[in-house]
């Protein structure tokens, strides 16, 4: 799958521009909901715990459907388990990649919405494993405005099956 957009470059350094400069943390900065797929990429690949947590609401659940379980994670045990990973000396890299075709859809409450039927790809690399192991997702992401200047959004709720495809959710 590809990278989520071309543009995911350019977010990061204005995101990391606006860091610097003071602007509010703790969001992901775009020109759309979305943005937040290219925040969680850039935070895999680059082995980033604090932008995976600015991309993270402080109300952030993960929810991971797995027939016949479903597993609720905090926002604390979500984080920390993504950084044990990327502190993990075994890991020699971590991609998380987002397909194109989902939508993005208003919810009833204000500046507030659901991606749906997002195609992810988590690949993590070993340095003792010759092939990579890749884990295909579906994922719907629950996305907030968190602010106008500039736009900032965080998920508040993800929800990811895993399986190829997004059917049958």
């Amino acid at each position: 799958m590809a990278r989520h957009s071309l543009a995911s470059t350019t977010l990061l350094v204005i995101a990391a521009a606006l860091a610097a400069s003071g602007a509010s943390s703790g969001s992901c900065y775009g020109e759309g909901p979305e943005a937040v797929l290219d925040c969680f990429s850039a935070a895999y690949s680059d082995r980033d715990p604090t932008m995976l947590e600015n991309v993270m609401a402080p109300d952030y659940t993960w929810v991971r459907v797995a027939p016949p379980e479903v597993d609720i994670y905090s926002r604390e045990e979500s984080v920390n388990s993504s950084v044990r990973m990327f502190l993990d000396p075994e890991v020699e890299s971590v991609s998380l990649e987002f397909g194109e075709g989902y939508r993005v859809e208003a919810c009833e409450t204000p500046d507030t919405w659901r991606l749906e039927d997002v195609k992810a790809m988590l690949t993590v690399r070993m340095a003792s494993v010759a092939e990579p192991r890749v884990t295909p997702l579906c994922v719907t992401f629950y996305v907030r405005k968190t602010s106008d200047t500039p736009l900032g959004y965080q998920v508040h709720r993800e929800v990811f099956f895993e399986g190829n495809g997004c059917a049958g959710k």
